[in-house]
């Protein structure tokens, strides 16, 4: 009876949290993504700026790391991402969108991966708040987005992990799997 009466609080509070619920036991966001990419038989690529190598450092904590994790590339700027991943398409002058877009093609390019994420280095905008530049390279092509930057370094840095692993997670559920 009292399974009975959980199950129904769960139901209810799944219909409001909807899609922001991705687990119902204790597997962790980066379980999340790890298992999707492996179920879908695809590889991702990271190239990361702002976020100092902590993306890769929390995909490749989760079981199966190893088997979607194609590539990571680390650098304190995006110029240096550039020569890192020799992208040649660097030297065309471009929106700071447009060149987080071309660091996502250029990992999944030189790691020989189906999808990418790049992140920009941390900026301000006229009225000083911080914010970065995000890339996702997925099967229907590249998108950018901005995403602001809250806290002290650390937990801004760790703030934005969790969003990129979400809209990551929101991805890849959204895309059609190609499998049977």
């Amino acid at each position: 009876k009292d399974r009975a009466r959980l199950e129904k609080i769960k139901q209810k509070i799944a219909v409001h949290l909807g899609d922001s619920i991705y687990a119902y036991d204790r597997t962790s966001l980066e379980e999340c993504v790890v298992r999707q990419l492996a179920r879908r038989g695809q590889t991702i690529a990271l190239a990361e700026a702002a976020t100092g190598g902590s993306l890769a450092a929390a995909l490749s904590a989760a079981d199966g790391a190893d088997r979607v994790l194609a590539g990571a590339y680390t650098a304190p700027t995006e110029e240096i991402l550039s020569r890192l991943l020799a992208d040649s398409r660097s030297g065309k002058p471009a929106t700071d969108a447009a060149t987080t877009e071309q660091l996502a093609d250029a990992a999944a390019d030189a790691a020989k991966s189906d999808l990418a994420v790049a992140v920009g280095q941390a900026r301000q905008n006229d009225s000083g708040a911080s914010y970065v530049d995000v890339a996702f390279k997925v099967p229907d092509g590249t998108k950018s987005r901005q995403l602001p930057l809250q806290g002290t370094a650390q937990s801004a840095r760790a703030r934005l992990v969790t969003q990129l692993l979400d809209d990551l997670r929101r991805r890849l559920a959204s895309q059609p799997t190609g499998i049977p």
